[in-house]
């Protein structure tokens, strides 16, 4: 059983790359992929595959649109084999095999230049590898190569670090990967920004890759929303000291980030202001020459002692067998021997700003966070995104902690789509409904459903469908917060027939002037797959918005118009209340509900009366807090016999409707308490 964690693929905020995702974007994204299990490697890194992912749906709020997903991880070795064997064939199957065409296009276009063994690999375009293949294809231009770097001026950029030659691509050195390997991205950052270096004043080299080579027409740019660099540095080059500083990760953890320290250091050569850095690692991490080694990045810059700009900089790979980094590990960076495998990867020459210097490193050391802290870097976003949250109430206490989902009205609507695969056919029944509800008692776990789904039950029955209520238990909650069940449709008239009777019970309770919220989920079988349309609100807010037209359920092909109008109301209509987030509100996959929070029992002293009277043992400060936020204790219990005041039967089985019909009153005529729970809205009147 893998361990899965939930979370957020993306919003249609604009993000730290200063990108948008739109709704559209969002969901035709997961109208494709629903259902496949993507691969999930740690820190982008392919190399590091240790789960699966999954799209899980499409959450609206006032204002704001998010895509969810969740990612399972291995808890066994075996697991973590499968992970490994799917996400290989995933990745294959996917990249490779659905673009067969363009690789036998490629291979045929350079079959004369490949000698021995040749891969097939897709990570930024279609492309082969074979050793020495781009030194066989342009001769002229290797020929021009010095100390293994090209003049960018010789290469011509489609996209970072991908260039165009004739109908091929070359690209840069797989060391500007990560793990220095073909299954993973070239370094996008770092490569983009040293192509805007100012030419007119600096010659710019960078090693090219002359083992892969590329269909021109393939080239994509592999996106990673991964923030981690972003500072301001102080510009002062000059006020840094001679020496040797030592960053250690305070968060060593081989599996996320095998860097174990970062080394920055200061001397004198040629009469020059000297910088060098370089990372270290106590983890094999790259296969180099055929071996496992331990490559570390490593840059190395000379400043202008007059003018305090720096004149050079250049950066490579340090790979390091076991034995030497044994010896490295115990040695500062200005006292090891140069015994390493040495491979430069770019070279700057001339006059360089300082920022676009200190972006050039930062952006080099991808993944490492130890740069920033070195040169003093300060996130500005960062630090605007923790001082916006909400400050803690000054006596400690908040109302979360009570109510875990406290929407008003106004507050909008809260929708979540997904999809899913199909339901068995229910025969008769046009509507099933489905408990997804649990509560512990005595160590045991039970499924209910809440009370209040009898009478919407009933009325359903009244309009001629065929509902199958489950055999569970009822349960009911002394507060104004209704979580309905699941309802399986058939077909989308059933779907709609629910809605219809929702709408209904919606328009009541606002009649009767009820401060109520719910949640119900619909799920609709479509040609080959089920959408699962999850709401939650306050009754009002419903009310408003099934008036304005959305009372009815759209069908297949109509998904995404009805989405995008949903979304374009709710933001249009209510307020954006951050202070409820997604995982508030989600309870299941594609299931939305109220949370509510139970009451620990050592704190009941006296358990709730027929009126709901209950004594609990409170501090001050807590009874005082409670008390000022009218916050109270809701009595919850299994219903065990429950008649109609009105025609005396078992309120279950006779026709009449509480909330439809004069006169009628469900009697509870036997309850099983389970305990308590805080709410702020009581169905208890004084």
């Amino acid at each position: 059983m893998m361990t899965t964690f939930n979370g957020i693929a993306v919003t249609d905020e604009i993000n730290r790359y200063n990108q948008k995702f739109t709704l559209n974007a969002m969901y035709q994204s997961y109208n494709q992929q629903w259902s496949e299990l993507l691969p999930c490697g740690i820190n982008h890194n392919s190399e590091k595959d240790i789960g699966i992912s999954k799209l899980t749906g499409i959450y609206i709020e006032p204002g704001k649109a998010y895509m969810t997903n969740s990612v399972s991880f291995a808890d066994s070795k075996e697991e973590g084999e499968k992970i490994l064997q799917h996400n290989y064939e995933y990745q294959y199957e996917h990249n490779v095999i659905n673009h067969m065409d363009k690789y036998n296009a490629l291979i045929d276009k350079i079959k004369g230049y490949i000698f021995g063994e040749y891969k097939l690999f897709w990570r930024n375009g279609v492309l082969v590898y074979n050793k020495g293949i781009v030194e066989r294809l342009f001769p002229d231009l290797c020929a021009n190569s010095q100390d293994g770097l090209l003049d960018i001026e010789l290469l011509s950029p489609v996209l970072p670090g991908i260039y165009k030659k004739d109908d091929l691509l070359i690209f840069a050195h797989r060391y500007f990967r990560r793990g220095c390997s073909y299954l993973n991205s070239l370094n996008t950052a770092f490569l983009s920004r040293i192509e805007q270096v100012d030419r007119t004043t600096s010659s710019v080299k960078v090693a090219i890759d002359l083992d892969c080579i590329g269909l021109a027409g393939t080239e994509h740019e592999e996106l990673e929303y991964q923030y981690w660099w972003g500072p301001k540095f102080n510009d002062d080059l000059n006020s840094i000291p001679l020496g040797v500083t030592v960053h250690e990760n305070e968060h060593y953890n081989a599996l996320i980030s095998e860097i174990k320290r970062t080394e920055f250091g200061w001397y004198i050569q040629d009469d020059k202001h000297t910088f060098e850095c370089e990372e270290i690692t106590d983890v094999a991490n790259a296969v180099i020459n055929g071996s496992m080694m331990y490559a570390c990045r490593f840059v190395h810059s000379m400043v202008d002692k007059t003018t305090g700009i720096p004149i050079h900089l250049d950066g490579a790979i340090r790979a390091y067998s076991d034995e030497s980094m044994i010896e490295r590990l115990d040695i500062p960076i200005n006292k090891c021997d140069r015994n390493t495998i040495y491979k430069k990867l770019w070279r700057i020459d001339g006059a360089i700003p300082i920022i676009t210097w200190k972006e050039l490193i930062t952006h080099y050391y991808r993944d490492n966070m130890m740069i920033g802290e070195y040169f003093g870097g300060h996130d500005e976003k960062l630090t605007h995104e923790k001082s916006a949250d909400g400050k803690p109430d000054k006596e400690g206490f908040s109302v979360d902690s009570f109510i875990p989902c406290n929407i008003n009205s106004g507050d909008g609507i809260r929708v979540y789509f997904s999809f899913s695969n199909r339901f068995n056919d229910c025969g008769e029944y046009n509507i099933s409904i489905r408990p997804c509800s649990y509560l512990i008692v005595n160590g045991e776990s039970l499924k209910y459903f809440e009370s209040e789904t009898v009478p919407l039950f009933k009325h359903l029955k009244r309009k001629g469908f065929c509902v199958r209520l489950p055999n569970t238990k009822q349960v009911s909650f002394l507060d104004q917060v209704y979580n309905f069940p699941v309802f399986e449709c058939q077909d989308i008239a059933s779907a709609n027939g629910v809605l219809a009777s929702l709408s209904l019970f919606c328009d009541k309770w606002v009649e009767h002037g009820d401060d109520r919220l719910l949640s119900f989920t619909i799920k609709v079988a479509y040609s080959d797959k089920v959408g699962a349309f999850s709401f939650l609100g306050h009754v009002a807010d419903f009310a408003r918005f099934f008036s304005a037209g959305f009372n009815c359920l759209p069908a297949e092909e109509a998904i995404y118009d009805w989405l995008s109008g949903a979304y374009d109301y709710i933001t249009q209509q209510f307020k954006n209340s951050s202070k409820i987030k997604p995982f508030d509100t989600i309870i299941a996959p594609g299931i939305i509900g109220i949370k509510r929070q139970f009451i620990d029992p050592k704190f009941i002293q006296t358990f709730c009366d027929e009126k709901g009277a209950c004594l609990l043992s409170l501090s001050g400060e807590e009874m005082s807090f409670v008390i000022s936020n009218r916050i109270t204790a809701a009595m919850v219990f299994v219903d065990e016999n429950r008649k109609c005041s009105k025609c005396h039967s078992d309120y279950l089985n006779c026709d009449c409707i509480s909330i439809l019909d004069d006169g009628v009153v469900e009697i509870i005529e036997k309850g099983t308490p389970l305990g308590l729970v805080w709410t702020n809205r009581s169905a208890i009147t004084a």
